[in-house]
């Protein structure tokens, strides 16, 4: 998946406010080990996957759903709610 924002607009709000911007490859869950990645798995070699992004987890919450211990640690998971969604 691509930015929204182009590189020229990150680098101009890098100097703005005097931060260093860290990018890396969106997060995945490798559909037949059940871990998290970013590219391919090195455990399957498989390229099987299902992005993890805030969206699916809001969704989940909205429904009713608990998050999978896969998804997040189950500590964090315990904590979040429909009433935790902005």
């Amino acid at each position: 998946m691509k930015s929204t924002i182009p590189k020229k607009n990150v680098l101009n709000y890098k100097k703005k406010l005097k931060i260093k911007i860290v990018s890396f490859n969106e997060p995945y869950l490798c559909k037949n080990c059940k871990i998290v990645i970013n590219k391919k798995c090195n455990l399957c070699k498989t390229s099987k996957k299902q992005s993890l992004s805030g969206t699916l987890i809001r969704r989940k919450l909205l429904k009713g759903r608990t998050i999978p211990n896969y998804f997040m640690d189950k500590r964090i998971s315990k904590m979040l709610s429909k009433s935790s969604i902005i």
